[in-house]
């Protein structure tokens, strides 16, 4: 697989042709400045040389953090997702030459599926912030529901977590407007003991269908 690779990119304003590097394995000892491209969206901006429009370059991608131990594949279809799941569940390590070595490595890494950029970015930023994802998800629903309650008539678009310079923020995408609350850092801490009362098995997609089925979980578990 080629870490780096040049693509032309034809400007949609001005029809310019330029060059655009697409990185389809981020080893971010190899590429260290490339984590904060990645969380600032930068890295997927294309910048015309001609007219200076800026135009969203959307590319599935493996992201991987040997200090951290975080293992992240962004997926832009049904046969890589399903590609990534075998690997991850070492189901297909079967007959390979090399299996042994493969499974001790994937075992010591915290391994996710992503299918947007929004969660690839928000999966570096908590756990560069050496936060559970799981425990975030979980914090992201109750929050949301409150936000609902306060706020019924708003459309909400999106929920995500940010790292803004150190503070832990639950952001709502809604009407068109950003608004931004901080992380209760008590709800975390509950979401994390209930999770540990759980002992739920390893799970490779964390995103909000799985975060409400474990909540009903934790219901049932009062």
């Amino acid at each position: 697989m080629e870490l780096e690779k040049k693509i032309e990119i034809q400007c949609p304003a001005c029809g310019h042709k330029g060059e655009f590097s697409v990185y389809e394995n981020i080893n971010t000892k190899i590429y260290p400045d490339l984590k904060e491209k990645i969380k600032s969206g930068q890295l997927f901006i294309y910048k015309c040389p001609s007219c200076g429009t800026e135009s969203i370059i959307d590319y599935g991608l493996i992201y991987q953090d040997p200090d951290e131990k975080i293992l992240i594949q962004y997926y832009m279809s049904e046969k890589e997702k399903e590609g990534a799941l075998d690997l991850f569940s070492k189901e297909s390590l079967d007959h390979h030459d090399q299996a042994e070595e493969i499974i001790k490595i994937l075992d010591s890494y915290r391994k996710r599926l992503v299918d947007n950029l929004e969660s690839l970015r928000e999966k570096i930023q908590i756990f560069d912030r050496g936060l559970d994802d799981r425990a975030v998800e979980l914090v992201k629903i109750i929050s949301t529901k409150i936000f609902i309650d306060e706020n019924p008539n708003a459309n909400l678009q999106a929920v995500y977590f940010v790292d803004d310079q150190g503070k832990d923020l639950i952001v709502f995408e809604a009407d068109n407007d950003n608004y931004a609350i901080n992380m209760d850092a008590t709800m975390y801490r509950l979401m994390e003991e209930g999770l540990e009362k759980l002992d739920l098995e390893e799970t490779f997609i964390v995103d909000e269908k799985w975060a409400l089925e474990v909540f009903d979980k934790l219901v049932q578990l009062g």
